[in-house]
Parts: C-alpha cells; sequence; structure tokens
C-alpha cells in the first residue's frame, strides 16, 4: 500500500494533502505512518477512522470539545446510582434484574445486603469502608499489608488519590508526596507556552508557602532492554520530547525538579525527597488510616463496578448501531420481546413474566442511556462513538464546504475486511463528499472482528456498495513466510467454502514450518516451561530473533507474565526473566493481526479456550448487538483467527499444545493430520 501511494505522488503528481489514509488502530496508525513518511518522506495524513472525525469535529464545533474518559464514563453511570437512592424501589428492581446473569454477579451481595438501610448513597459508603476496614484488618498483616501490597503493585497506574498517571515512575511520585502530606497537581498547564503551539504540563506541580515547584519524571523502564522497532521509535520520539523540555526549563525562572528511572543508586524517590528537603519542605507521614480512606473513596462503585462496565459496553454497542431514533429502537425492541418465544427464560418458566422482566431491563437501560447523554451535552463531551457518528451525521459536508484547503482525492482504507456499517457510511460519505477515488484493501482470510461489528459482507460485496467499484484486484504472492506454510494455511482455511478462493505463492521455501510442542496436561506451569524452553532454543539459534507469543485470551498472557518464567515488559513486550536481552512481544490473536516477527510462539490451544464459543455475556446483547453474517461453518471466525496467528511468522510456528489429545485444540488436531507435498517435498508438521 505504500508503494501505491508513492506511486499517486511521484507518478501521477497527486499532492500529498490530497491524500488521506485510515487504519483501525492506533498500533496500525504508527506503523503505516513509519512506511509512508519515515521511510519513504511522502507527507501523507494517516489517520484512524475516530481521529479524522475528531479533527472535523474540532474544526467546526462553537466551543472546545472533551473526549469523555473511561473513568469519567464510570462516574457518570456511578452517580446515576447514587441519585436511585431517593428511589429504594428502583434500585431494588435494578438489582432484581442485573444482579446475575449466567453464574456472574454484575452487583455485589455486600451491596444487596445493605443499600436500603440507608437513605443516602453517601452513609451507605461510609457503612461500606468500616465493612471492608474491618474484613483487611482480620487477614494477616493487616490494614498495613494491604497498603503494602496495593501500592507496590506494577500493574495499576492509579494513584493514591484515583488519577490515572502515564507509568509506574508517576505513581510512585504521586504517592510518595500524598503519603508525607505533600499537595500536588497533576499535569496542570504551565503558565507559559513551550512555543506558539505548544502548552507545557509538568508532571507534578507543588505550591508549597507561595511557591511553586514543578516535577519532572523522565522514565521509560525497562524500554531500553529490547531492541525492536517499536520500542526504538518510541525512545526517539521520547528523547525529542524530552530535550524540547530541558531546554525550555533552561531559560524559566521556575524551579523545577528533574526525576530520572536511570538515577545512578537506582532510587528516584529517594531523589525526590532530597531535593524536597533541600527546599525546605516539611514531610507529614500520614497513617494508614487516612491512606486507606483514601483508597476506598476513590472507589465509590467497589460493590457494582461490574454493572457499570455492562452498562458502558451496551451504551457503546447502541451508539455503533448508527440509530438514527433512540426512542424508535427502544420502543421496537420491547415489542420484539412482546411477542418472542424464548429460547432460554432467565427470570421464569411463564412466558408473560420472561417478557415482563426484560421489558423493565430495557426500560432502565433507556434511562441510564439518557442521563448518560444528558451529561456528555451539558458539558460540551463527546465519547469514542460519537468521534465518527458526529463526522459522518453532521461533519463531513461542512468541512467540504468552509475548509477549502481539506481536499481529498484519494481515500486510502487498510485491513477493509475489518470495516463495521458505522465506519463503511463514514468512508461513503467522505468519498462522495470530496468526490474522492476509494483504495481499500483487504484480506477476507483476515476478517476477525465481527464481535466488535465488522461485516464481512461489506467486503464481499465492494463492487456493489460504491459505484464503478471494482472487487478483482489480487495480491497473489507473500513474501513473508514460506510455501510450505502457505500451503497449510491456505487448506484450513478453505475448510471455510464461504471464503474466497485465492492461490497463493510464495518466493521462499521452509519444510516443516510449524512444530507442534507438547506438555504435561497434568502439570499447570508446564505450558509456561515449554515456551521458555522454545524461547532459549531460538535465542541460541539466533539471538537478533524477534519473537512473537500468542494467545487466544489476555487472561493467558497475564498468567504468562506472573510466572517464574516471564515478566511483562513496556506496552507489549515481555521479559524472559534469564534471558533479559531476548526481544520478545506477547499479544492476543487479534492484536497481532498485520504484525510480523522472526518466530512465532502460540499458546493457550486447549480445547476448553480455543476456539472460543463466543457466549454473549448478557440477554441484553441478544437485543441490542452489532450485525454480522451467520456463516455455514462451526467457529468460521476463530479459524480465521487462527490463520492470522499462524501467519504472522517469517520463519516458523510452535504451537504449544497438552500432550493428551482429549484437552488439544481441534483446530490443531485438524492441521496435525494435513499430509501434503511441496514441490516434491513431504512436509509434514512437527512433533516435538
Amino acid at each position: 500500500m505504500a508503494a501505491k501511494v508513492k506511486y499517486l505522488v511521484d507518478k501521477l503528481n497527486v499532492k500529498p494533502e490530497e491524500i488521506i489514509m485510515l487504519t483501525f488502530t492506533k498500533k496500525s496508525s504508527e506503523d503505516l505512518d513509519e512506511k509512508v513518511n519515515d521511510i519513504l518522506d511522502l507527507g501523507i495524513q494517516v489517520s484512524t477512522f475516530h481521529s479524522l472525525g475528531m479533527k472535523f469535529i474540532k474544526k467546526l464545533y462553537p466551543y472546545p470539545i472533551q473526549v469523555v474518559g473511561q473513568d469519567e464514563q464510570k462516574s457518570i453511570i456511578c452517580n446515576y446510582i447514587k441519585k436511585q437512592f431517593a428511589n429504594k424501589e428502583k434500585l431494588r428492581k435494578i438489582i432484581e434484574l442485573f444482579q446475575y446473569y449466567d453464574n456472574k454477579s454484575y452487583i455485589a451481595r455486600g451491596f444487596v445486603e445493605n443499600y436500603y438501610k440507608f437513605p443516602t448513597f453517601d452513609e451507605y459508603f461510609l457503612d461500606y469502608k468500616k465493612r471492608k476496614f474491618k474484613l483487611e484488618s482480620g487477614k494477616p498483616g493487616g490494614i498495613h499489608q494491604y497498603l503494602i501490597n496495593r501500592l507496590n503493585s506494577d500493574e495499576l497506574l492509579y494513584t493514591i488519590k484515583g488519577e490515572k498517571v502515564k507509568s509506574i515512575g508517576e505513581v510512585r511520585i504521586a504517592n510518595f508526596l500524598y503519603q508525607n502530606g505533600i499537595d500536588y497537581t497533576y499535569e496542570k498547564i504551565f503558565a507559559e507556552k513551550v512555543n506558539e503551539d505548544t502548552t507545557y504540563q509538568p508532571d507534578f506541580t507543588i505550591e508549597y508557602q507561595g511557591n511553586k515547584i514543578f516535577i519532572e519524571y523522565f522514565g521509560l523502564s525497562t524500554c531500553y532492554n529490547h531492541n525492536n522497532e517499536l520500542i526504538k521509535r518510541a525512545i526517539s520520539k521520547y528523547n525529542r520530547t524530552r530535550r524540547i523540555k530541558e531546554k525550555f526549563q533552561e531559560t524559566s525562572k521556575e524551579d523545577f525538579i528533574n526525576l530520572d528511572y536511570k538515577t545512578p543508586d537506582g532510587n528516584f524517590i529517594e531523589q525526590l525527597q532530597k531535593e524536597l528537603l533541600k527546599r525546605n519542605i516539611e514531610l507529614r507521614k500520614k497513617s494508614d488510616q487516612e491512606i486507606f480512606d483514601r483508597l476506598l473513596d476513590n472507589n465509590l462503585n467497589a460493590e457494582f463496578y461490574k454493572f457499570i462496565d455492562l452498562m458502558i459496553k451496551f451504551i457503546d454497542i447502541f451508539k455503533s448501531m448508527l440509530v438514527d431514533n433512540d426512542d424508535y429502537m427502544f420502543n421496537k425492541r420491547i415489542k420484539e420481546i412482546n411477542m418472542e418465544e424464548f429460547k432460554y427464560n432467565w427470570y421464569s418458566n411463564k412466558r408473560e413474566i420472561e417478557a415482563t422482566k426484560r421489558i423493565e431491563g430495557i426500560k432502565i437501560l433507556k434511562e441510564i442511556y439518557e442521563y448518560y447523554q444528558e451529561y456528555l451535552t451539558e458539558n460540551h463531551m463527546i465519547d469514542y462513538s460519537d468521534m465518527i457518528n458526529l463526522s459522518y451525521r453532521h461533519i463531513i459536508k461542512d468541512v467540504k464546504n468552509k475548509y477549502p484547503d481539506i481536499n481529498y482525492k484519494y481515500v486510502i482504507v487498510d485491513e477493509y475486511q475489518d470495516i463495521t456499517f458505522q465506519r463503511f457510511l463514514f468512508v461513503k460519505r467522505l468519498v462522495e463528499y470530496f468526490d474522492a477515488k476509494l483504495l481499500s484493501v483487504g484480506d477476507d482470510w483476515q476478517s476477525i472482528y465481527a464481535f466488535a461489528g465488522s461485516r464481512l459482507e461489506l467486503f464481499n460485496k465492494f463492487s456493489d456498495m460504491f459505484l464503478n467499484g471494482k472487487d478483482n484486484m489480487y495480491l497473489s504472492t507473500t513474501y513473508r513466510y514460506g510455501q510450505e506454510l502457505v500451503d497449510i494455511t491456505s487448506k484450513f482455511i478453505l475448510e471455510n467454502d464461504e471464503q474466497s478462493v485465492k492461490e497463493i505463492k510464495s518466493i521462499k521455501h521452509l519444510n516443516n514450518p510449524i512444530d507442534i510442542c507438547e506438555y504435561s496436561s497434568n502439570d499447570r506451569y508446564a505450558e509456561f516451561e515449554k515456551i521458555h524452553q522454545i524461547v532459549h532454543q531460538l535465542y541460541e539459534e539466533n539471538a537478533n530473533s524477534k519473537i512473537l507469543i500468542l494467545a487466544r485470551t489476555n487472561s493467558c498472557l497475564n498468567e504468562l507474565s506472573k510466572s517464574k518464567y516471564f515478566t511483562k515488559g513496556i506496552e507489549d513486550a515481555i521479559i524472559c526473566n534469564d534471558l533479559s536481552d531476548a526481544q520478545i512481544e506477547a499479544l492476543t490473536m487479534h492484536r497481532s493481526k498485520g504484525l510480523t516477527a522472526d518466530q512465532v510462539i502460540v499458546f493457550g490451544l486447549r480445547q476448553a479456550l480455543f476456539p472460543s464459543k463466543g457466549k454473549s455475556s448478557h440477554w441484553i446483547f441478544d437485543y441490542f448487538k452489532l450485525d454480522s453474517i451467520l456463516e455455514k461453518i462451526p467457529f468460521a471466525e476463530e479459524r480465521r483467527l487462527f490463520y492470522v496467528a499462524l501467519t504472522r511468522t517469517k520463519n516458523k510456528v510452535y504451537l504449544i499444545v497438552p500432550d493428551k489429545n482429549i484437552y488439544k485444540s481441534n483446530f490443531v488436531k485438524e492441521i496435525a493430520k494435513y499430509d501434503m507435498s511441496v514441490n516434491d517435498k513431504k512436509l509434514a508438521v512437527n512433533k516435538g
């Protein structure tokens, strides 16, 4: 795709500003931006769909627009619950309808057993803190041990005060300041600008006895232990920003404390303490009780956070459905329920009672959605889905008319097989209003986001969706991996006869490209030990190999990073504890799409985990969901997902599986049966 854009600029004399390239994720946008602009130096705008939508919104809205963060979304729904303390009957109804579903609890027993005792939420929450204090006090080490565990976590990027910060280093600085009674503000805008276009936000601002002290933390943690290109780019960008900040500080008369994670003694907190004492700032240690209370005060929804997450997921899906009339959609769903013969009853064996309960649930969803939207409107805020929805409905045409300098002649979309109906309408309107040509690149064999609304028929019927559209241009050569792996993966994906038939060729050859590596089914940690062994083997073969470890779920990756063999690094890096120089990234199969590595290891290939059964998380999503086509073959999307995992490698794939056949993923057993001839050489799947 980068070569196509270079052809447009160099041969057809298309101006770079007349081309917009769209991707689905920030990571893929950064990768494409590097190819097109850092390497080819073309000066093309590369953007995600949401970023482009936000760009249009900022140009036309008469007042500053803020994007609501996830924490504030949760706060909005929490405030809705707080208001219901004046209406205990409504709270009782919410609990009845949403406390449990399919053996999962969305509202904790502590809330259910205590909410009705108190006239206000504040009184309930005070009681919750007493109950929590009593519970933790009765455990070994008591409250002090609870605080040690909570504050020494290397995973939580939240401070004692509840701010979400950018690194563990910032967490430790913020917590040190709070624990020692020093009031601070996180990322407060500096009075002076760095330049005409750039504001400066020091990490921490302290105001003490009429003086201001600014703390800047320079830290990339273990990033320097990894030499892959992604981290190199992050380092390069960070160092540029650091130089700008340090130069600005040199010209400023203000008082700065700069902290570096590479402090010679390794303790930047000790350095901070010395700098504060040097300025005669008094450190007043807070008690465990004070810190404990503050931590709990930041978590008002502690006993119903899963319900809040459920509501946020519902709102996101509802908005992604691009509903033109909210009331109509809710009423339509209610009518459907009234006529439905339920496949599964949840509330009652009687159809009438089941229907009544579901209708009551949808009315509460409507009320919460309206409360949420009213808050956004009053506070001039939008959420993630609004970035596309508002642009599609109201903005694109006005941007075209009011800003003649924005004049796209070519719209280029990467990974088009993942197109959702929401993004399809956005692209279609963009092309129509700018009278632009559309080039979409995609592979239906890699369509893996139906759960997020991607619709394969929008890809397969491309020529029907756009005037004068053509969908018969195929790229039939891969330069990534060998023909032997092409043959195996092509046979595997074409078991689904609804996939387009393509004959892929490779100029490379590598016999036995898949190793099936078995571990003892009786040992919980044997899987991680096997991965550890393979990492050592690959490192010994080539210390510069980039290794990609993949799994179906984040929970699998979390378990791996907490094992005695591995530790989580920066971003997607994972560190082999006794081989820290090895270049390893660990991602879910979904997040790996579009990436490449020298060697790939896939684990979590147990029948119970993969292919995933994809069960609906709650009955409400039977009525509010992103449409996708029904495919004839079972687990069609999971099959494509496994294809994606297998084809990330330049060389070999190592499948980590249980030794007992009954526990192995059916996909692995299917591939293990393949016996194929390629170039008169017997190709078989290795077992070891």
